[in-house]
């Protein structure tokens, strides 16, 4: 399978063998390929390697006014905990943690790379598989157009580009990871950022309170486009609510110090 980029809006496209075009899920326009055409930058994606598979991005947006203290360790703790605990090979995991001390382009959490990775994740998955996205940066909103939200808001990730390129809306995130994961596939996505309720835009959402009681809310939209996956399971745990700010906090740290 290839990727190539929308030539309008620059959306990575999954190209099926043979295709010599392909018209883009999110502005309708139409690609044409060449055979010989390859990855954006000529950047060839790595390859699975057995059932597990991860995309861990932390962004600390250093020396910016809205630089973030715990994301690079968010990222870094995530990635031992899945090798670790639950025994993904290192091979099989794409980590976006270092983004001011990387020297690869193609490894700094930009829009365009944040992109690949979310279709690295799912190319390619089969029943059985595992898959895990965990991001940990800035999030935000804006306001929705073609009211598939219940609130009105659509919500966002915040590449580190992202006051340049923009941001990667939560219906890019749920057409990318969600709607094309078949039977037999689970995702299980940890969103530590501002707004990130329902990042992921999936039809249901579960509240939970601290004394353990859950109540089921419909975020189906009332056009009835179905935004779950092809019959894969997902499952997302975000920081906070669609409404709330998530931020860094230096608890454990004063914990840490008052014990030494």
């Amino acid at each position: 399978m290839l990727l190539v980029n929308c030539s309008n809006c620059r959306t990575p496209l999954q190209l099926p063998p043979g295709a010599t075009s392909i018209r883009c899920a999110i502005c309708q326009a139409i690609t044409h390929v060449t055979p010989q055409q390859s990855l954006s930058n000529h950047v060839q994606l790595a390859s699975a390697h057995g059932q597990k598979k991860a995309v861990i991005i932390g962004i600390s947006y250093k020396s910016s006014r809205n630089e973030l203290k715990g994301c690079i360790n968010d990222a870094k703790n995530m990635k031992y905990l899945l090798t670790n605990k639950f025994k993904f090979p290192e091979s099989s995991i794409l980590i976006r943690p270092a983004c001011e001390e990387e020297t690869d382009p193609y490894k700094i959490p930009t829009k365009q790379n944040m992109r690949m990775t979310l279709y690295w994740l799912v190319l390619g998955c089969q029943p059985g598989d595992s898959l895990v996205f965990h991001y940990s940066g800035h999030g935000s909103r804006q306001r929705n157009y073609n009211g598939d939200e219940v609130d009105g808001y659509d919500e966002t990730l915040c590449p580190l580009d992202h006051k340049t390129q923009g941001m990667i809306v939560d219906d890019e995130i749920n057409a990318t990871i969600v709607r094309p994961l078949p039977c037999g596939v689970k995702l299980h996505a940890i969103v530590d950022s501002c707004y990130s309720g329902t990042i992921l835009d999936l039809p249901f959402l579960c509240r939970m309170t601290q004394s353990g009681y859950y109540s089921w809310e419909d975020h189906r939209p009332k056009s009835g486009v179905w935004k779950g996956s092809n019959g894969g399971e997902v499952f997302c745990i975000s920081a906070c609510d669609d409404h709330q700010k998530s931020d860094d906090t230096t608890f454990y740290q004063r914990s840490h110090q008052q014990a030494l």
